[in-house]
């Protein structure tokens, strides 16, 4: 491995340092090894692009279309909730659905307002903004006290406390027109900290709500996309390439890139590191990568045409493809 420290000026109390490792994979990759045993739903009218799991692994999602929807894996039973007021769940959005307890938080790409569903009656709740509006199909965080955290078009970061009934704005500190794509919520109170992605940019921070500071690091190159999963180490894993992976961890400031040797042309859908590996799609196949070894596995068989890769509470791989196919297959 390749390291070199680049430590670039902070600017008032955001603080921006990098350290940048460059890491060959040492194992040879594996082509078309097969996954068995695999799952396919159609959704009928529901077009997925995110999805997220509560604890008891049932999967929730905003789609396309008007709605927000789960699917219990063990009973094949989906279900659908919907608004007479097509603009409210947001008509030709994608978006994103988090669970926590009966009530289910919303957002989706263009909303002037957040949403949540309480599942025990099926009221909805909606929050509009004072301006702006939301943004990309992951954008969205619950925190342990149940507020909604979510970016916004006008370079903030946003959070919703239902019990207050109040929303509280913290503008980015990079001028333009952006949007601060929040993916994670670590911690509480003073040691509490938003994670966001700002892909225009070229940065990945977090926001410390009880101090007002952001931290930033900025990640150079081209492509810098799939900044959604932070794995339980607090790594964050993402591309910035169409041929490459990459991993910041936080705590060390080192970003290591890992280049796929599969002969990938676009990696996309890049899964937070579970059960010693991640998951991401390229081309229509799905690929794991261990970071313990520097193997790349290509698997063969799938036929679900993946874009997004996703990891259940109990290591099955879920794919979505931006239309009513979701796949799951348990981790060979």
């Amino acid at each position: 491995m390749n390291v070199v420290r680049l430590l670039i000026p902070g600017w008032r109390w955001w603080l921006v340092a990098l350290a940048i490792g460059l890491a060959v994979a040492v194992a040879m990759p594996v082509f078309g090894q097969t996954i068995n045993n695999g799952k396919r739903w159609n959704l009928a009218t529901s077009s997925v692009s995110n999805i997220s799991f509560d604890g008891a692994g049932i999967m929730w999602a905003k789609p396309y279309e008007n709605r927000i929807i789960s699917l219990n894996g063990a009973t094949d039973i989906v279900t659908t909730w919907t608004h007479g007021n097509t603009s409210i769940l947001g008509p030709n959005h994608y978006g994103s659905a988090e669970l926590t307890g009966t009530l289910v938080w919303s957002s989706a790409e263009s909303l002037d307002h957040v949403n949540r569903l309480d599942t025990s009656n099926g009221q909805l709740i909606s929050w509009p903004f004072p301006a702006s509006t939301t943004c990309g199909r992951f954008n969205l965080a619950v925190d342990g006290s149940g507020n909604a955290w979510f970016g916004k078009n006008d370079q903030k970061v946003a959070m919703l406390d239902p019990v207050a009934n109040t929303i509280t704005e913290w503008p980015m500190p990079t001028a333009g027109f952006y949007c601060p794509q929040v993916f994670a919520v670590e911690g509480s109170g003073a040691s509490q900290k938003v994670w966001f992605c700002e892909s225009v940019i070229d940065k990945i921070g977090f926001l410390a709500p009880a101090t007002g500071s952001v931290t930033e690091w900025t990640i150079s190159g081209t492509n810098f996309n799939d900044c959604r999963s932070r794995d339980a180490s607090g790594r964050i894993w993402f591309t910035r390439s169409s041929t490459e992976l990459l991993r910041l961890d936080p705590a060390t400031n080192e970003l290591t890139v890992y280049p796929c040797p599969l002969g990938c042309t676009t990696l996309q859908g890049v899964s937070h590191e579970a059960a010693t590996k991640v998951w991401f799609a390229e081309g229509s196949q799905i690929n794991s990568f261990a970071p313990a070894t520097g193997q790349f596995v290509d698997y063969a068989g799938t036929s679900c045409g993946p874009q997004n890769i996703f990891v259940d509470p109990v290591g099955n791989v879920w794919t979505t493809n931006d239309s009513v196919t979701v796949c799951r297959f348990p981790p060979p």
